[in-house]
């Protein structure tokens, strides 16, 4: 600028929507200012590339009325102002951003009906809008209008919600907002935290043909249950949605049953104990020759049975440990 020459001023007419942006069309207006209050004429050249490059062209207007800017991108202006003395203003320069398209609505995903975690993780799709994009997440414990609170998520398309949430349900929404003041919201998406595991109790069995029948029961105020897990050894589970299931094919013995629930959000209640005798009918056990020590009658017993059986004399009595299996005993003297 020359010392005394005037001073051109280019802005919008409207106020921008974002700091460099405009999100409706708008004009851009000159205005010259002059030490000597005797500004003669503005001169122009408007950009015609929408992109961030510049192309102001050869020719200079002369400025009378504001220019309208109605087409989406980014624009450039040119400009420079003379008074009646002849003072002429070094050209200056001044850049201005349209969008009306705003940002794409997003996409919110990831997000199941239950959770016992406290941290809730959400992820999204969308495109971009023209100028760019960033994210808020919404979320609310009611779901209802105006009970929503948002966080800036940045630019990326993933948030964890770390904030120690309690037990129950929980709404949330994913705000995109663009450069120039444009947002889209996403669909809404709830889910349901519960850490409380299931209870268990009833556990009963009963004797079937060739095995055990157990019959439980659970209950969940939370998610609700899910599903049952039972096992003859505490090792091997074997899933199911009733509450009773048969163990078929089992050996005489003693066997200990398990028992627990889970519940939809992924809890497993405390494991319900039951231990049981599995065997058949008795039948007669013969010992020749009960005597102090009986070894001929222990090596009869080994004959009978798959485990060696313990035998201890009392009295007058025998008393025979024989593993797995109900017997009946009894003693005769040759």
């Amino acid at each position: 600028m020359v010392s005394g020459s005037p001073t051109t001023i280019a802005q919008g007419d409207s106020a921008e929507s974002a700091p460099g942006f405009h999100k409706k069309p708008f004009k851009i207006v000159l205005r010259c200012l002059s030490p000597l209050n005797n500004c003669s004429q503005t001169y122009y050249r408007l950009d015609s590339d929408p992109s961030q490059k510049t192309n102001y062209g050869l020719n200079w207007y002369a400025y009378t009325i504001p220019l309208p800017v109605s087409k989406d991108g980014n624009w450039g202006i040119t400009y420079y102002s003379k008074d009646a003395n002849g003072n002429t203003e070094l050209q200056g320069q001044s850049f201005f951003a349209l969008d009306t398209n705003g940002p794409s609505a997003p996409i919110l995903s990831g997000l199941g009906a239950y959770q016992h975690s406290v941290r809730v993780d959400l992820s999204w799709s969308a495109p971009a809008g023209s100028s760019g994009a960033g994210y808020n997440v919404c979320s609310s414990p009611t779901g209802q209008k105006g009970s929503f609170s948002c966080k800036m998520a940045g630019i990326g398309r993933s948030f964890s919600d770390t904030a120690m949430l309690g037990d129950g349900k929980y709404y949330y929404f994913i705000e995109a907002l663009d450069g120039a003041g444009n947002d889209a919201n996403s669909n809404i998406s709830s889910i349901t935290i519960d850490t409380a595991p299931p209870s268990m109790s009833n556990l009963g069995a009963d004797t079937i043909d060739g095995g055990i029948e157990l019959a439980y029961s659970g209950t969940d105020s939370g998610s609700g249950i899910e599903s049952y897990e039972v096992s003859s050894d505490g090792r091997q589970w074997t899933q199911t949605s009733a509450t009773s299931y048969r163990f078929t094919g089992l050996g005489n013995g003693t066997y200990t049953f398990y028992a627990r629930a889970q519940d939809k959000a992924g809890n497993v209640s405390e494991e319900l104990i039951l231990t049981k005798a599995v065997g058949g009918s008795a039948r007669p056990v013969a010992v020749d020759n009960p005597a102090p020590g009986l070894k001929g009658g222990v090596q009869g017993l080994e004959g009978l049975f798959e485990s060696e059986p313990a035998i201890a004399i009392a009295g007058a009595f025998l008393l025979v440990a024989l593993g797995a299996g109900a017997y009946l005993l009894f003693i005769r003297k040759k």
